[in-house]
């Protein structure tokens, strides 16, 4: 079930991801905290809506989302093979089953041991491996960065539930393949210190701070900027002050100003 970013308000269009409160291969209970939104007019925790797995985060932290936008894909009990109560099946392919009167799936046949011999399982009767039963159960999102970067998705190990392929796991493939291989052999080559002032470091904006840039362009746009200025000539003004500071100091005990 994909997972959509809420509206919350009229003049609210887009949402930052602040944190994901839950990971990969979490099991999630209806109305748990799934991740914190940031808008230019609330910050929030995002509950979620159905209670099951959350199979693959679409929206990373730090992304701008528009409303409406998908940020997670949720696997709840519908879409999950053989899930009872929202419980994923155990995997049961490395443990030894003892259990009869059932019908066993992925045991050896087991042959006459003679008298209290210990059983061995056949090698030659291989197990399904996880990567084997996770081959063709991509996500779109999964499918569409394969084939956008031409990778062959067998070449990957997925960390995903029953070992299944995430977005990210793609990514971090694409991020080690295009990493150039570094030469012990060759000597280190000190950078040119351009930046006399040291390290910098670029912080994008939070919406609160973006609505008062905003905010502060249209001020400047909108609000004329100007001032008048009128020349007075208070040459009288001043002569008669000086005539009479003398003894307006000595009548009143202080000293008479302009004002």
């Amino acid at each position: 079930m994909k997972i959509e970013l809420p509206q919350v308000g009229e003049s609210v269009t887009e949402g930052i991801i602040g944190r994901w409160l839950k990971n990969v291969g979490d099991k999630i209970e209806k109305y748990d905290p799934l991740v914190e939104i940031i808008t230019d007019k609330v910050n929030m925790e995002l509950p979620s809506p159905v209670r099951g797995v959350l199979r693959e985060i679409i929206a990373n932290e730090g992304e701008t989302v528009l409303m409406g936008g998908f940020i997670a894909d949720i696997e709840t009990s519908e879409n999950q093979e053989g899930a009872n109560d929202y419980k994923l099946e155990p995997d049961t392919t490395d443990q030894e089953i003892g259990t009869t009167g059932v019908l066993l799936k992925n045991t050896a046949p087991v042959g006459p041991t003679g008298s209290g011999g210990p059983i061995h399982q056949d090698e030659s009767i291989s197990t399904p491996d996880k990567k084997q039963l996770s081959k063709g159960r991509y996500s779109p999102a999964v499918l569409r960065l394969a084939k956008e970067n031409k990778i062959d998705l067998s070449q990957i190990a997925g960390t995903g539930i029953n070992g299944r392929i995430t977005r990210k796991d793609v990514a971090a493939f694409i991020e080690s393949d295009l990493t150039p291989p570094q030469n012990k052999d060759l000597p280190a080559i000190p950078a040119n210190n351009t930046n006399p002032r040291g390290d910098q470091e670029k912080i994008s904006l939070s919406p609160v701070r973006k609505m008062i840039a905003a905010n502060m362009v249209k001020s400047a746009t909108l609000i004329p900027q100007a001032w008048s200025e009128v020349a007075v000539d208070v040459t009288g003004m001043v002569l008669k002050r000086q005539s009479i500071k003398k003894s307006f100091k000595d009548k009143e005990g202080i000293n008479i100003t302009y004002l």
